[in-house]
C-alpha cells in the first residue's frame, strides 16, 4: 500500500536579468520518483542546493512542479483545483527548519496552534478548541500555560515543539519535516527526534524527513533517498545504504563523516521522555 507516490517530478526555475531580460534557467529537480508507505519515515538527504526543500514544497504544491505528478492516497495533487487542494492539505503538514522564523511573534502559542483548527473548522466551539490546543501542547511535551505565552519566551527546542503541535492540529497523515533539528543543539536534537519517533508510534503518521545529517537520518528513518543535483541517485533501507552505498555521491557523503562517527552512528532507540534540558 502506498500513501504518497511521486512520479517523474521536475522543477525548473526561470529568472530574468539585465536590460535585454536574458533568462537564466535552473533545473532544481530532474525526473524524481519514489513511493512512501503509510507509517514509514523516509529520509531525504543531500548537500545544500541538491533540491531537497524544493521537492518537499512541490509535494504539497506550495510551489508548482514543472513536470511529473504527486499522487496522495490515490488522488493526483496536480489535477486538483484550488478549493479541493485546500481540503486535502489538511492531511499534509509541514515543519520548517527555523522554528522562530516560522512562528508569528505577534501571536500567542495558543493562537498559533489554533489557526489551522479555525481555518479548517475542526472545533465546534471555543471550549472544544481550547481543549484541542491543550491536548496538542501536552502531546509535544509543553505545559498548559504555554498557550498564553509568545514564541520569544521559549528555547529553540521548545519553539520546534510548538511548530510540531501546529503541524499536528489537523491530524495529518503525512508530515514533511524540512531540516527540523539542524538549528538545535545536539542534546536537544535527540529529544525532538524521539518526539517524532513517538508520534509515529502513537499516531501512525508518515514522514518525509529532509536532512543533510546521516547520523540524524539513521537514528530516525526506515529508508533513505539520496538527492544529487536534483536527481534521485540512490534509495533503500537506511542501514543498507549507509553500510553498502552504490552511488559515488552517496559514498562521498559518507566519506565526509569522520570514520569513527560513521562506525558508531546511533540506531533508533525507544522514545525518551519529553523533558527539555535548556
Amino acid at each position: 500500500m502506498t500513501l504518497l507516490s511521486v512520479r517523474g517530478l521536475s522543477k525548473e526555475f526561470v529568472s530574468r536579468r539585465g536590460f535585454l531580460r536574458h533568462s537564466d534557467r535552473h533545473l532544481a529537480l530532474k525526473d524524481v520518483s519514489f513511493d512512501l508507505a503509510p507509517g514509514e519515515i523516509l529520509g531525504l538527504v543531500g548537500e545544500s542546493g541538491s533540491g531537497k526543500t524544493t521537492l518537499g514544497r512541490c509535494v504539497q504544491r506550495l510551489i508548482e512542479p514543472s513536470a511529473g505528478d504527486v499522487v496522495f492516497d490515490g488522488t493526483s495533487l496536480r489535477a486538483l483545483p484550488s478549493k479541493a487542494l485546500r481540503v486535502l492539505r489538511r492531511r499534509i503538514a509541514f515543519v520548517f527548519q527555523d522554528p522562530y522564523a516560522s512562528l508569528n511573534p505577534r501571536l500567542t502559542v495558543g493562537r498559533i496552534v489554533a489557526e489551522p483548527i479555525e481555518i479548517h473548522s475542526l472545533a465546534a466551539s471555543r471550549a472544544a478548541r481550547r481543549s484541542r490546543i491543550k491536548a496538542l501542547l501536552a502531546e509535544v511535551g509543553l505545559p498548559e500555560d504555554a498557550a498564553h505565552r509568545y514564541p520569544h519566551q521559549f528555547s529553540g527546542g521548545q519553539r520546534q515543539r510548538i511548530s510540531i503541535a501546529r503541524a499536528l492540529a489537523c491530524d495529518p497523515d503525512l508530515i514533511i519535516a524540512d531540516e527540523p533539528v539542524s538549528a538545535l543543539d545536539v542534546s536537544i536534537q535527540a529529544q525532538i527526534l524521539n518526539l517524532l519517533a513517538d508520534l509515529r508510534a502513537r499516531r501512525g503518521v508518515t514522514m518525509l524527513f529532509i536532512s543533510h545529517d546521516l547520523e540524524v537520518v539513521r537514528y530516525l528513518c526506515d529508508r533513505v533517498a539520496v538527492l544529487y543535483r536534483g536527481r534521485l541517485v540512490e534509495i533503500g533501507a537506511t542501514e543498507e545504504v549507509i553500510r553498502r552505498p552504490q552511488h559515488e555521491y552517496t559514498r562521498s557523503l559518507i566519506a565526509a563523516v569522520p570514520r569513527r562517527r560513521i562506525e558508531h552512528l546511533p540506531l533508533r532507540s525507544p522514545p525518551a521522555g519529553l523533558e527539555e534540558g535548556e
